[in-house]
């Protein structure tokens, strides 16, 4: 049975390592690490580190961010399907979004391969995905 997820899951982020779970009884992995399987609703889970690797499906951008983001000024965003199969919305680099023409340009050239990386942003470690 998992306990602290979310505590676990930053912690292995500030080490370097993306980590879920994965359900004893489906197979099925669930990301970010939650306390119950996503598919089966098991409490049967285990951490297991994640490849990092994904597939971006569209991206858009922020003209106002969160208040917790709102030094980092405008970034794009967006859906990645992770290898292992749960889908990710987060921070997206090294793709083009600084007006929607460019934006629109860049979803039509999807899907892409993407990496995720742990990054400091705002004073906390996430999870971001770069184009590769």
């Amino acid at each position: 049975m998992i306990e602290h997820a979310p505590k676990t899951f930053y912690e292995e982020l500030e080490a370097g390592r993306i980590v879920g779970t994965k359900c004893t009884d489906c197979g099925e992995h669930t990301f970010p690490p939650l306390t119950a399987c996503s598919a089966c609703r098991s409490r049967n889970l285990e951490f297991t580190e994640m490849s990092g690797r994904g597939t971006l499906h569209y991206y858009s951008s922020t003209m106002m961010p969160s208040k917790r983001f709102a030094d980092e000024g405008k970034m794009a965003y967006g859906m990645v399907e992770l290898e292992e199969g749960p889908y990710f919305f987060t921070k997206i680099e090294g793709v083009d979004f600084a007006n929607a023409g460019e934006i629109r340009e860049g979803n039509e050239e999807l899907p892409i391969d993407v990496v995720g990386k742990p990054e400091e942003v705002a004073g906390k470690t996430i999870l971001v995905f770069e184009r590769v």
